[in-house]
C-alpha cells in the first residue's frame, strides 16, 4: 500500500499507483512486495537547466518481508515517480503517452544485498 499524510486537512489519503511496462519486455513491472524495516527518500530532479521544470521521485531499498529472498531481507531497488502537478505540466512526446509520475519503476537489484532498519541519505 502507497499512502500520503496531508498536514494542512490532517488525513491520510491511499495511492493507487500505476504500474510501469518493462523497457525491454513492455510488461508491467508491478510493485514492491510488502515490507517493514526499509528506507525511503525523495530526490527532487530538475530537468536541463530551466527550474521551471521539476520532478519529484522517491527511492525505496530494502526492508524485511515474508516474500522477500534471502530469509526474507529484501534487496531490491523501486523508483516511485510522485505527481504533483497537473497532467499539462508534464512532457508529452510526439511518439508515446504523457509522463506523468505514479508509476513504480523497479531498478537493478542492489548487488551487496539486502538491508534491514538502515537509512538512506540524499545529496545535491
Amino acid at each position: 500500500d502507497l499512502w500520503r499524510y496531508d498536514i494542512v486537512r490532517g488525513k491520510w489519503e491511499y495511492i493507487k499507483p500505476d504500474s510501469a511496462a518493462s523497457a525491454t519486455t513492455g510488461e508491467p513491472v508491478g510493485y514492491p512486495l510488502p515490507r517493514f524495516g526499509h528506507a525511503a527518500v525523495v530526490v527532487e530532479y530538475i530537468e536541463g537547466n530551466d527550474d521551471a521544470f521539476k520532478r519529484y521521485f522517491m527511492y525505496v531499498y530494502g526492508g524485511m518481508g515474508p516474500q522477500c529472498p534471502n530469509g526474507g531481507i529484501c534487496n531490491d531497488v523501486w523508483k516511485y515517480e510522485i505527481p504533483w502537478a497537473a497532467q499539462a505540466y508534464y512532457p508529452k512526446y510526439p511518439d508515446g503517452e504523457w509522463i506523468r509520475g505514479n508509476q513504480w519503476t523497479k531498478l537493478k537489484d542492489c548487488p551487496f544485498g539486502g538491508r534491514y532498519r538502515h537509512a538512506m541519505v540524499v545529496t545535491s
